[in-house]
């Protein structure tokens, strides 16, 4: 089998350039090589890598396979909210899976980009774009300092990709100290409260479980009260 040298260019903005090098290997001529440009967008449009809760993401792995065998995987940072991302020394005509993960820390992964079947051209650099999708729910309903009479209260969220279930966090303090409900494994994009007592001021806020293994940020607080 070929072998080959993957290095990893990554110019943050204006920030200047970082180069890095993967596990050396052995030989492909480097005439013959080709290279990878990739841009990022994200699903609302914007040319900068956010998700949809506006969290500029801080941090971004990527991991480049051929064939299911991980070529490169590691993690970047941010300038000024952009990425982009070169990788050099790449094999031509190989079909090649990229998948890029952003988060605002290792615990935390908030926006997924996948793109199957990349094929490299030798001599020159292939441009990609891809679209980061946010992993970050959206409160949908109630309205933020909405009223209700009682005894029940459904919430409401805007669904995202790659996710497996949500949990629900509800306190009867605007910092989450005072927990009133923890609920995870909802399975769909709302949840009934019953037997809420007034008067109260319930603040509540929801996250994603998502298939890669671990829970998005939190998404933006809201508040309701109980009359």
């Amino acid at each position: 089998m070929i072998k080959r040298v993957t290095s990893l260019l990554l110019s943050l903005a204006s920030a200047g350039i970082l180069l890095l090098h993967g596990t050396a290997c052995t030989p492909l001529q480097p005439e013959h090589c080709g290279s990878l440009a990739v841009s990022l967008s994200s699903a609302g449009g914007s040319s900068a890598p956010k998700s949809a809760q506006a969290v500029r993401l801080s941090r971004l792995r990527c991991i480049l396979t051929d064939s299911g065998v991980k070529v490169f995987d590691n993690v970047f940072y941010e300038h000024n909210g952009y990425f982009t991302v070169v990788i050099r020394d790449l094999l031509p005509g190989t079909a090649y899976h990229l998948a890029l993960y952003g988060g605002v820390s290792s615990s935390c992964m908030d926006a997924v980009a996948e793109r199957d079947s990349i094929i490299i051209e030798p001599d020159v650099t292939t441009s990609i774009e891809m679209v980061l999708h946010s992993l970050i729910p959206v409160p949908a309903e109630p309205e933020n300092g909405a009223s209700f009479s009682g005894p029940d209260v459904t919430f409401t969220w805007k669904g995202c990709e790659f996710v497996n279930n949500y949990l629900l966090f509800v306190a009867t303090d605007e910092e989450f100290s005072r927990p009133f409900l923890i609920q995870p494994d909802i399975l769909t994009t709302h949840y009934t409260l019953h037997g809420c007592a007034a008067p109260a001021t319930l603040y509540w806020k929801v996250s994603a479980k998502h298939e890669f293994g671990g829970y998005s940020s939190w998404s933006e607080a809201r508040y309701v009260t109980i009359d």
